[in-house]
């Protein structure tokens, strides 16, 4: 069981991967990139390079703990953070490219008499989506931290104890413990939550950054309200690839130790239903990713600028 649905996870994400990417280069193909003045192009560039460098960072540290779990020392316990670090470093990428793009100071800026609003730059549908992966993961680190029992060597939180009445052969019964390894409790929830709890506080200060972030000019007032607003999708998309990613190996693990154990009361049920998780949450978060490294938008044009007629010759 564990090895095939191991590999229908990878095919639904690299599905719904190849599927939303497809779709995006189709859309930024059919769609005229917005002209700008050059300050906004400028830190739309700016932004750009340092979400990718987040991208590139976080694909790398999360493939540098996944592949931590080889090691018997570590035992996986950064393996199963290996999605939050990932996402960590993401957001932090977001992060620095907004809160270090500045509009050039050679120019005359003109400021709007306007208020930002948090409502109209958080994007409602995915906003509760990603709220919707945190409460998934938020319940499976309580429910594994609540179930898990300390393994044969006294590690807290690691394995799933249960004991059932086993009839005897000849006549008779006798009490069994089961006990079941790797199980996702206090063990292995620590480390994650603590890459989670990271996750969410990079994502407020990044969401800080976006909503003070100087305008160039009042008049690419509406670009740079969509510059903002793809921004804080781009954020919020991060932490629920952090979400629902961490969440996957939890479910899985579960799934997979439920229906191993023999003394696991509804344990083949409670198994079926993690399965529908883990597989909803992977798709989930492959299109997040998508979209995280495809945005819809295409990169600005630098508008040419008027010229100064005052400064002609009479």
């Amino acid at each position: 069981m564990s090895l095939q649905f191991l590999l229908m996870l990878v095919l639904a994400f690299a599905v719904v991967i190849a599927v939303l990417v497809a779709r995006t280069l189709i859309h930024r193909r059919a769609t005229e990139p917005d002209s700008a003045p050059a300050d906004l192009a400028e830190i739309a560039r700016w932004t750009a390079r340092w979400r990718w460098s987040g991208v590139v960072l976080g694909l790398l540290l999360g493939s540098a703990a996944f592949l931590s779990a080889q090691r018997p020392v570590a035992l996986g316990r950064l393996a199963l953070a290996s999605p939050a670090l990932a996402a960590a470093a993401m957001i932090a990428g977001v992060v620095v490219g907004e809160a270090t793009a500045h509009p050039s100071r050679t120019t005359t800026r003109t400021a709007a008499l306007t208020t930002r609003s948090w409502r109209h730059l958080l994007p409602r549908t995915r906003t509760a989506v990603v709220g919707g992966g945190i409460g998934i993961l938020t319940t499976l680190l309580v429910i594994g931290t609540w179930a898990g029992s300390p393994d044969d060597l006294g590690r807290a939180g690691r394995a799933l104890r249960a004991t059932c009445e086993v009839a005897l052969p000849d006549s008779g019964t006798t009490m069994q413990t089961s006990i079941s390894t790797p199980w996702p409790g206090s063990f292995y929830a620590g480390p994650a939550a603590i890459a989670v709890v990271a996750c969410l506080a990079l994502a407020a200060a990044g969401a800080v950054a976006i909503h003070r972030r100087a305008n160039p000019s009042a008049a690419s007032q509406e670009l740079d309200w969509e510059l903002r607003r793809e921004a804080m999708t781009n954020l919020v998309t991060a932490v629920g690839v952090m979400a629902f990613g961490t969440a996957v190996p939890i479910a899985t693990i579960m799934a997979m130790i439920l229906s191993s154990n023999d003394c696991a009361r509804g344990g083949d049920t409670f198994a079926g239903m993690l399965v529908v998780v883990a597989i909803g949450c992977a798709v989930v978060a492959a299109a997040l990713l998508a979209r995280l490294l495809l945005p819809r938008r295409r990169g600005l044009l630098v508008a040419p600028s008027a010229p100064d007629l005052s400064a002609r010759p009479r």
